[in-house]
C-alpha cells in the first residue's frame, strides 16, 4: 500500500508557477500583427484572392459521325453560355484543330460581381458542308451544362471537360415511291 507524508498532500490548491504563466492574458501590443515591429497581415485582401483565384478552361472535341464511321471536324465552333444574377455572358471557342479539339479559356469575369450561376457549352457551327447537322448526343444542341472538373495544381487551372459532340450528315429524304 501507497503511504504519502503529510506535507505531500495539502487541501489548499495552489497553481504552480507553470499554470500561471498559461493563463496569462497577452496584452494587444505583444499579439503577433499588432504593435511595434508587425506590419498589418494582408491575409484575405483582395490582391491575395486574386492570386489564389483558379484559371477556368473548357475542353472538347468536334466529330461528324457518317454511319458507323467517326472523324475530326477542323474549324466547328463551340459556344460556352452562362447565366449570371444580372446578365448572361456567351464565349465563343476558336476555331477546333486538326483533332476537333477545342480548349477555351474562360476571362476574369469580375469573380462574384456577376454570381455565374450555371455555365453550358453546346455546338455553334461546323465548316463541313457534308457534315453539319448538330446531334444531341452529350446534350451537343441543348447544353452541356459544366458540373466536374479536374484541378491542374502546377497551374491553378480548373479544367472542365465536355463531349464529344457530334455533327452528322443532312438526312437523305427517301423516294417518294418508296424505293
Amino acid at each position: 500500500m501507497l503511504m504519502l507524508h503529510p506535507s505531500m498532500v495539502s487541501m489548499e490548491y495552489r497553481p504552480t508557477a507553470l499554470r500561471q504563466n498559461y493563463y496569462k492574458q497577452a496584452k494587444p501590443d505583444e499579439l503577433p500583427g499588432h504593435g511595434k515591429g508587425y506590419e498589418k497581415s494582408s491575409y484575405g485582401t483582395k490582391s491575395e484572392e486574386m492570386k489564389n483565384r483558379l484559371s477556368i478552361y473548357v475542353q472538347g472535341t468536334v466529330l461528324c459521325k457518317e454511319g458507323s464511321r467517326y472523324y475530326p471536324i477542323q474549324g466547328a465552333l463551340a459556344m460556352i453560355t452562362c447565366k449570371g444574377v444580372e446578365k448572361t455572358i456567351s464565349i465563343c471557342s476558336k476555331p477546333t484543330d486538326a483533332k476537333g479539339y477545342f480548349f477555351v479559356p474562360l476571362p476574369d469575369l469580375g469573380g462574384d460581381k456577376l454570381k455565374l450561376r450555371e455555365c453550358k457549352v453546346h455546338l455553334k457551327s461546323s465548316p463541313l458542308e457534308a457534315c453539319n447537322v448538330p446531334s444531341d448526343v452529350n446534350k451537343a444542341i441543348q447544353g452541356a451544362l459544366l458540373s466536374a472538373f479536374r484541378v491542374l495544381n502546377d497551374n491553378k487551372t480548373k479544367l472542365y471537360s465536355v463531349g464529344p459532340f457530334f455533327y452528322t450528315s443532312q438526312a437523305k429524304p427517301a423516294p417518294k415511291n418508296g424505293y
